[in-house]
């Protein structure tokens, strides 16, 4: 078993290239999702796989049989839009078998595999009706249930959920990752959300600009990005600019202007007063309550709160430094106390230096 592998895939629209030099593996059962802003080319790449675009240059192969130029209806696959699709003139139980009714399934059998894959997705009382007739995340499960239905080698889903309202992402964002797993399918996955990619996937595997950035599971893509693009489109974080003022072994200090001294930890060995850009997580930094004055201590900044917003299981503070820069904090260790601060005050931070990320422009140092 091989799963889907892509290798050096280029997609061009006349003179413009979506996408570039692609390469990946997607292993049996896994569920990857391709992440990235708007027009990066996850989309295309998707469709690629499905059989809906040609690429001019590289090669498709599915559980190790080359499908780049097989038209959609023979590549095994099934995909999920975010429009949902769903034909309006026929009812649910019609949808899910529309499929089966292409491949001349017998009518019973349809109708036996139609009522199973509706329970899946617990939509079985909904049978008889008409697409209009339900709401928007039912007719998503309807249509997830009608990709199921044909028993494809692949799921394809192309941004399934942008349609719904937070709360039914989340639940069905669970719903299908369960479903997957439970039926050990190959599931690949777009989307621009990066909470949705760090809540559901295996791996993610990150566009820019139509060229693949980095391939990791969750907790690689966001705690040790490769470059600045991934540190700063996974999750929220802040970037500020710093000036190497000494490095012993692989304990670098680094100036943020009048804002403060932090130390980083990197092996590459730099030359004092290389210009970085220091990329700082929220989590990973608390307000000092009650500190008064700035000492020349390590990993202490100091600016002024612009904005204090108490959000339950953190306080979410806007810190505006001497640079001009900001940066953001969620504190969840001195929350009353810091929800009592105010704004436009002068206060200080701590950062965790075992979680600062540092950069040459783009180039990660390690």
């Amino acid at each position: 078993m091989e799963g889907v592998r892509i290798e050096n895939i280029t997609i061009k629209y006349d003179d413009f290239t979506a996408v570039e030099g692609v390469s990946l593996h997607v292993k049996p059962g896994e569920l990857v999702t391709i992440l990235g802003p708007s027009g990066c080319g996850k989309t295309t790449l998707l469709r690629s796989i499905a059989g809906f675009v040609t690429p001019v240059s590289g090669h498709i192969f599915l559980e190790g049989k080359e499908i780049t130029h097989l038209p959609p209806q023979h590549r095994g696959t099934a995909m999920i839009f975010q429009n949902y699709a769903l034909w309006p003139h026929m009812t649910i139980e019609q949808n899910v078998e529309y499929g089966l009714k292409l491949k001349g399934v017998p009518k019973e059998v349809r109708r036996k595999k139609a009522v199973e894959m509706l329970k899946l997705v617990k939509m079985e009382s909904q049978i008889g009706k008409m697409p209009t007739q339900i709401s928007g995340g039912q007719q998503q499960r309807i249509a997830l249930a009608r990709a199921l239905a044909v028993d494809p080698d692949v799921l394809l889903c192309d941004e399934p959920l942008s349609n719904l309202d937070a709360k039914l992402r989340v639940e069905l964002r669970t719903e299908i990752r369960e479903i997957s797993k439970r039926l050990g399918i190959t599931v690949i996955y777009v989307t621009h959300d990066q909470s949705e990619a760090l809540a559901i996937s295996d791996r993610i595997a990150i566009l820019r600009d139509g060229e693949l950035q980095q391939v990791g599971p969750p907790l690689e893509v966001f705690h040790d990005p490769d470059n600045l693009f991934v540190g700063e489109f996974i999750g929220e974080s802040s970037t500020l600019k710093g000036v190497l003022e000494e490095q012993e072994g692989n304990k670098a200090k680094i100036r943020i202007g009048d804002a403060g001294l932090i130390t980083a930890y990197f092996e590459e060995q730099l030359e004092p007063g290389a210009e970085l850009k220091i990329l700082i997580r929220p989590q990973d930094v608390n307000v000092i309550p009650n500190k008064k004055r700035a000492d020349n201590e390590e990993n202490i900044l100091k600016g002024i709160i612009r904005t204090n917003s108490f959000m339950g299981d953190h306080v979410r503070v806007n810190l505006e430094l001497p640079t001009e820069e900001r940066l953001i904090i969620a504190e969840r260790k001195h929350i009353e106390e810091t929800s009592r601060m105010g704004v436009d005050v002068e206060a200080f931070v701590q950062v965790n230096p075992e979680k600062v990320l540092c950069f040459l422009e783009e180039r990660r140092i390690r």
